[in-house]
């Protein structure tokens, strides 16, 4: 088996080769496929086989069996993971109507591809070769039933269109607003996973104005909703509440760290609890402060390192001192 890229890492190839030498058909799969076709790097690498979960077990020593309906089987490594799926397929030839029931099961063309990684091919059962050239992105038939049961998978549009400049093909954005995305506890940890990975994109306004409209960015953080009814001093802040200030900003990043985008995103959160009247004037004492220990409770659930969130506090608590230097 050759190396088809730098794609293909030391962990994966083994147990390639093992699926290999075992007498089993396997397949590169969903974003993995995609990811190899557009040579984009991968931290999760989804591989379809034959073979089932008794001989997965004897194969490979350290094999989990999450549960998930996306794959059967997980591999963790020190920087990446291998998702083995279960597919009954003849091992002597291809079976291209079992692989358009496979793809049926993604949320948008892209990801219906496969790799033969014996034969070093791409396997297109869906016809989307020219998606990839047009840089279009398609739905699946099903895509209603895969976003409602599987709402993370959108994160992977999100990333392709702010990190590669990918476009929606026209009417996919009204489609998508019929369905409301539900923040899904089965799926926390994938949810966090493609989030984080958008908002440190090369333009992660893109993502960010979509979920907006999406009604995403509320489903994952709630105690955003708050701010859209809290208004701020025109003269400071023309764009408009103190949501609308939040979203703005985002204009301005490209390619942040992650503890800068979580801040920013949340770093105006205590203004709804501190608000005080003066007449026309509006003031938020403490404001950075509560936004602090916000962020800090929001981090902590969703399981962020303490790393990440004493950064993202320590940003949100002190976000006001540059207008503090024309003082000093």
């Amino acid at each position: 088996m050759k190396n088809y890229s730098l794609f293909w890492k030391k962990d994966v190839l083994d147990i390639c080769n093992n699926l290999s030498e075992g007498g089993y058909k396997f397949y590169f799969y969903s974003s993995t496929a995609r990811n190899l076709r557009l040579k984009i790097p991968e931290n999760f690498y989804y591989i379809l086989t034959t073979a089932n979960l008794i001989e997965l077990s004897q194969l490979f020593e350290s094999i989990e069996f999450p549960g998930k309906t996306d794959y059967d089987g997980e591999i963790k490594c020190k920087e990446f993971s291998i998702r083995l799926k279960i597919c009954d397929m003849p091992y002597d030839r291809t079976d291209f109507d079992i692989l358009r029931q496979e793809s049926r099961k993604e949320l948008f063309t892209l990801n219906t591809i496969f790799f033969d990684i014996k034969k070093e091919i791409f396997l297109d059962p869906l016809d989307c070769y020219y998606d990839f050239r047009e840089k279009k992105i398609k739905l699946t038939p099903d895509f209603e039933e895969i976003y409602t049961d599987k709402p993370y998978k959108i994160f992977d549009i999100l990333y392709l269109m702010s990190e590669y400049d990918f476009t929606l093909e026209e009417g996919i954005k009204c489609k998508i607003e019929k369905i409301p995305f539900k923040f899904r506890n089965e799926y926390s940890d994938e949810i966090i996973a493609g989030f984080n990975k958008i908002i440190v994109t090369k333009n992660p306004y893109i993502s960010i104005s979509i979920m907006d409209k999406l009604n995403i960015l509320e489903e994952i953080f709630p105690v955003l909703s708050d701010t859209k009814s809290v208004p701020q001093n025109k003269d400071f802040h023309p764009e408009g509440n103190v949501y609308e200030h939040t979203i703005e900003c985002f204009k301005y990043l490209r390619k942040p760290s992650l503890p800068l985008a979580l801040s920013l995103l949340l770093h105006d959160t205590g203004k709804p609890e501190t608000l005080t009247r003066n007449g026309k004037n509006l003031r938020f004492p403490g404001h950075s402060r509560a936004g602090a220990s916000i962020a800090r409770k929001i981090l902590r659930k969703f399981g962020y390192s303490q790393d990440i969130i004493g950064k993202v506090a320590f940003l949100i608590e002190y976000h006001l001192l540059a207008h503090e230097f024309r003082h000093m």
